[in-house]
This record gives C-alpha cells, structure tokens and sequence, in this order.
C-alpha cells in the first residue's frame, strides 16, 4: 500500500514513516498541504494521513482541494493531529470528506491498528455504498473552515504570548545573573568535555582490521554516539546509535542507551543485547518521547564474521575490495517505537580489502542538495586505501565551515591482511631475496 504522509514536523513523519514501513507500506513524504497536493499528483497514494495545522496550505484546504480533484477524490484522507478546538476539529474534516481524524498523541502501534480498522470498515462500506461523499456547499465550508482556523490561530496567539511572557522573565533573570550564564556555559563545557570522555579513547588494536571514526556534535553536546568493547578474546562489540534530537536531553539520553547497550553485549549475541538494552530505556525513551537508531555489531577477528543487528538506522553499508556495494539487512525498528520488536541478526565476512561504513544522518543533513546515498558514497571511497582516509573523505564532503545543523557520526572498519599473512608474505620475499624457495628447498 502506498501511503502519503503530511506534516511539517519531521520527527512526527519519521516515527509514522517507521511504523508505516515496518507494515509493509511504501512512504512518501510532504511536509505541507501544497508540498502533499503535488506529491499526490504525482504517486497517486492508496492513503493520505495529513496533520491539520500546518505553513503555507493547512490539512483541511489541503482535503477541500484533493476532494474537489476529480483524480484524487476518491482516495481515503484520514488526519493524524493535535486537536486545538476540540469537536471542530474532527466535524469539519469529516464535512470536507475525511474518513477518520486520530488525534494525537498516539502509541505508533496503536495508530497502525486504527488505520487498519478504518480500511477495513471502508471497503466493507464500500460493497454497500456506492460514490463519492458530496463537498459541502463553499458558503458552509467557509464558515466552519473560519470558525476552526480562527480558534487554531487564538490558540496559538495565546502561546506566542505565553511564550514572550516567558522570554521576557528569562531574558530579565539572565540580565540580573551574568554570574548564573557564565556556570552554564563552563558546566556545558564540562559536559562536552565528558560525554567526549565516554567515547572510546584509542583505536582497538586489532590484527587484520582498522578502525577510524570521528563524532561531531551539532552543539556542544549531542545524541549522536559510537562505541567498541572487547566481549572476548578476538570478539569486539561495536555500536554506533543516534538518539532523536540534538542538545542536552539528547545527551543525557545518549549515555543511558550507550550504557545500556555496553551491558547488555558482553554475555549476549547482537539481537539479545539490543532486546534487553530496548526494555532497560523504555520508560527514559517514552518519558523524554523520543527513538534511538541503533547498528551493534560482533566482530570476530580470526573468522572475520560481522554478526549484527540494525534497529531503525539504515545509514551503513559494506564496500568491496572489487568495488560492489552491499546493502545490509534486515532492519528492524528503532528502540522506543514499539516495544514488542523483536530483533533479527544479520551476518557478513569481510574479505582483504572490504570496509564497513556506518554514519548518522547528520551526513546527509549537512548537506541535502547533494542526495547522498549509499551507493553515491561508495563512489567517492572506492580509491581509498585506508580507514582514516575513507573518513577523512566522508568528513569532507559536507565542507562544514561552522558546527553540523545535526550530530554528524562516521565509523569506518577496514579489512587488511591478518597478522600470519603478513609473517608468511615477509618470509616468502625473504627467501626469494636469497634465492631460496619458500619452502626451503
């Protein structure tokens, strides 16, 4: 089923993008009413969810106008919004023609279940009901569509003002305490300083492997997070995750799913560990309404197997020594979108010269224009004979002059040859130096 999605808050689209996704749907997506009338007339959607209150066109002339188009009538609308005017809300878009209004906030599940039940009742109403539900005459959609918009625009009137009540008072309270302003940009420091501490100090000194990796924070802290511990002997874990949103709740959040994680993985498998992890923060995630993406991985040194699982992340991909591109799968949800996920593992085996890429959409936030993606990324990495210059690379591309407008992680793992390879290859060119055969005779 494909499915437009309507909203110009990008966290909401992407929570209702995981979920609509993990169904089986295909997502597009449109951030206002006028972006989401030229998407449907472009992909023809089987379902349009729609926020209400939105920039340049809002959802309810958004719905008048897909109604009023011969082409695009007939498709289901159903809102998924806030409610600011209570009953309003809900009677105008079922008068416009909407078929359902779910009022957030809603569990992603819970919302997959009522759109579930609403399609079935509407093709089962459909075998009985023939046509398509009349507009309301322009003259009473007008009046209600003022009435809804005037509260909506009072509402949020008494925000604003709310809000400027609240700036004032804070700007007053800083201007009084200078001293109060300078603590929070030491303690801030501070907290740079240490959550810079938390991430691994030196690369691990691995036979066979290469390791590079760099974490830049949008603000002086960030969500954004990567991560490696030996598990045993020739076994290290390796996570990188990013937690929804930037700035000190994500950071705070950032060390209690790394602390997690760091638990969780030494006595479990992948999948085991992000299991346990997910139900540790389950109540930090829903308290603070916010998801973390999250690639751990097991990499065993002497087989050089790569056991992982990818909850919700997707930005990771495995180059090559000869050039191809793997996409790495499956994928699950990411922690704190439904708790019921269960988890699968995936497995690959590095061969000499492969590299496994991992970075945060950060990378792709700095700079859109450029529409990267995995495959586009390869082509850059593919002359690249080391770890630290396939990051050096990656970090390039963006050419930030100033901090990423979101945290920008990159980790790089490279396959060289092991440490017995080399031993062998030295002793062949030794013997063949002294005109010797390798083996001895």
């Amino acid at each position: 089923m494909n499915v437009l999605i309507v909203d110009d808050n990008a966290d909401s689209r992407k929570i209702l993008r995981y979920t609509l996704e993990h169904h089986g749907c295909h997502v597009t997506e449109a951030r206002d009413g006028q972006d989401g009338l030229e998407q449907a007339k472009v992909c023809t959607p089987d379902l349009i969810v729609s926020d209400a209150l939105m920039p340049r066109m809002d959802g309810f002339e958004f719905l008048r106008l897909v109604k009023l188009d011969q082409e695009l009538r007939s498709i289901p609308f159903v809102f998924h919004s806030s409610v600011y005017t209570g009953l309003q809300d809900k009677e105008l878009a079922i008068s416009l023609g909407a078929e359902a209004f779910i009022a957030k906030p809603v569990q992603p599940e819970e919302l997959w279940e009522a759109l579930s039940a609403f399609l079935h009742r509407r093709e089962a109403d459909r075998q009985h009901h023939a046509g398509t539900k009349k507009l309301e005459e322009e003259t009473v959609y007008l009046r209600k569509y003022s009435s809804v918009v005037a509260a909506k625009v009072e509402e949020k009137v008494r925000e604003l003002e709310q809000n400027i009540v609240e700036r004032k008072l804070t700007e007053e309270a800083l201007r009084e305490s200078e001293e109060q302003r300078y603590r929070l940009q030491v303690e801030l420091a501070c907290a740079a300083e240490m959550q810079a501490g938390l991430l691994p100090e030196r690369y691990p000194d691995l036979s066979g492997f290469e390791f590079a990796a760099r974490c830049l924070p949008a603000l002086q802290v960030g969500g954004d997070f990567y991560d490696w511990i030996e598990v045993s002997h020739g076994i290290i874990a390796i996570t990188l995750g990013d937690v929804m949103g930037k700035g000190m709740s994500a950071a705070m959040l950032m060390t209690t799913v790394m602390a997690a994680i760091q638990s969780a993985t030494l006595q479990n498998s992948p999948a085991e560990a992000v299991q346990l992890a997910g139900q540790a923060i389950r109540r930090n995630l829903e308290r603070f309404e916010s998801f973390v993406t999250l690639f751990h991985a097991h990499l065993n040194t002497a087989t050089r197997c790569l056991n992982y699982v990818d909850c919700g992340h997707g930005y990771v991909f495995l180059l090559r020594s000869n050039g191809t591109v793997e996409e790495l799968g499956p994928r699950g949800l990411p922690l704190g979108v439904m708790a019921k996920e269960r988890y699968q593992e995936g497995t690959v085996t590095f061969e000499q010269g492969d590299a496994l890429v991992l970075y945060s959409d950060g990378l792709i936030d700095a700079r859109p224009e450029l529409e990267l993606t995995n495959r586009i990324l390869a082509g850059y990495l593919r002359q690249a004979t080391s770890a630290q210059e396939m990051l050096a690379i990656l970090l390039a591309l963006p050419a930030l002059e100033s901090p990423p407008p979101d945290d920008l992680t990159v980790l790089v793992i490279r396959a060289g040859r092991d440490a017995g390879e080399a031993i062998l290859e030295n002793r062949s060119l030794t013997a063949q130096s002294n005109g010797v055969s390798p083996n001895g005779k």
